[in-house]
């Protein structure tokens, strides 16, 4: 390979201290001044860190082409906010044209996957409508800066809102008092997250950059993962295990992860209604990294969270067998929201392949006639009624509506939160 290329600049050595590590990459010169802002960037702005990581990674391109053959050797790598053209010469990366651009960025009306404060203004949390390009980590509750990134919700603004009280029952009362988290002028880092891009490559990179910056910072975050956000976490984590920072080659030193993990420990997770994600593999996955992982709550009434289905499912069966032993009508059913469940949940269940047809549920739902039969049971009888209509409602709810954006303690506690 040639040790000089005239009118490329070198950005990534292949084989620092004489120990072969992947390719030597370059970049045109005249994009070198575009490689420059990008790495001066990278600390402060997350989507400047994402692109760095990305020319980083080229130096473990596995191409096979070994010299420049028109266009079939050429190479594009894009993500949200970049595109670079490259192809692979003589084993060398040479990256031919670099694009970093906002207007490369999807974000409408302030909707757009991305980074935004969410303020206490006069007792209400109030979500900003420009993203932000990092974490304003010197502003801090009690030692640490305060992050939530969302699963599910209508808005931006709506998960500003909802995502407080998720903040401040995972951490008021252990890492800070409810009453300074409640403080005007506070503010917290919000990494909303579009619905349906939960899984999206974007997403996951924004998430990782965020991390990174934090703990190159050395600061102190507490973060919130909410719903379907987990599964935008978990795919971070899995980059981080492997890229774990903005250095060429960290994953492969022991003493810099054993560094790297070090700056991580200041960073804190707690989940919330993980959605899409096995959580006993984000906490080892956070051991890895360096994360400090501290609990999670999960909304047992949600047929989409791993593992939490199969004791609501059993639970909301019992009803049908209850219903015809004490006569209990169709009106009663109808009333629970029983059917409207049933309808949602089989396919659910066939997709999982665990649904089974022949359970008690089903004579009562199948229960004719249209008048209501009046009926008496004993007060544990009704009790027991009463709490099947309630793990009815907040299954459906939890599982098909926005019962998951709320905390969950009881059904009775999501109920009251969902009807006030």
């Amino acid at each position: 390979m040639p040790a000089f290329r005239a009118g490329w600049t070198k950005i990534v050595e292949m084989a620092p201290m004489g120990i072969k590590r992947g390719r030597d990459v370059y970049v045109n010169n005249a994009h070198y001044p575009m490689y420059a802002k990008v790495k001066q960037e990278a600390r402060t702005n997350y989507h400047s860190a994402t692109l760095m990581r990305a020319l980083i990674s080229l130096n473990a391109d596995t191409g096979n082409s070994q010299s420049v053959n028109g266009a079939g050797t050429i190479r594009y790598l894009k993500r949200n906010g970049m595109a670079i053209e490259y192809y692979i010469d003589n084993s060398d990366v040479l990256i031919n044209k670099l694009h970093f651009d906002d207007t490369l960025r999807s974000d409408t009306a302030g909707q757009g996957t991305g980074l935004y404060g969410v303020r206490n203004v006069a007792d209400e949390w109030s979500t900003d409508r420009a993203p932000k390009n990092k974490m304003s980590l010197g502003h801090k509750w009690n030692g640490a800066h305060y992050a939530a990134v969302s699963g599910k919700f209508s808005s931006n603004d709506s998960a500003g809102k909802m995502l407080i009280k998720h903040i401040e029952k995972a951490y008021g009362g252990t890492e800070i008092l409810p009453k300074d988290i409640a403080k005007v002028d506070n503010h917290y880092s919000l990494y909303w997250i579009s619905r349906g891009e939960h899984g999206a490559l974007p997403s996951v990179d924004g998430l990782t950059s965020l991390i990174q910056q934090a703990a190159d910072a050395r600061e102190s975050v507490n973060w919130l993962i909410h719903g379907e956000g987990a599964k935008t976490f978990q795919r971070a984590l899995e980059v981080l295990q492997t890229a774990p920072s903005l250095s060429r080659f960290a994953a492969k030193d022991e003493e810099i992860v054993r560094g790297l993990r070090m700056k991580m420990a200041g960073q804190k997770i707690f989940l919330s209604n993980p959605v899409g994600a096995n959580p006993d593999k984000i906490e080892n996955l956070c051991g890895a990294v360096g994360l400090t992982y501290v609990d999670k709550n999960i909304n047992t009434r949600n047929f989409k969270t791993a593992g939490a289905w199969r004791n609501s499912w059993f639970e909301v069966t019992a009803i049908g067998a209850m219903a015809v032993s004490t006569g209990i009508g169709p009106t009663a059913l109808k009333k629970s929201g029983i059917g409207a469940l049933q309808k949602q949940v089989e396919p659910l269940m066939d997709a999982v392949g665990t649904f089974v047809a022949n359970t008690d549920l089903g004579p009562a739902l199948k229960v004719g006639g249209a008048a209501f039969v009046a009926f008496t049971v004993g007060k544990t009888q009704f009790t027991k009624w009463r709490d099947n209509i309630r793990a009815i409602r907040a299954t459906a709810s939890s599982t098909f509506g926005r019962g998951n954006e709320y905390w969950y303690e009881s059904d009775e506690d999501l109920l009251e939160q969902l009807s006030a």
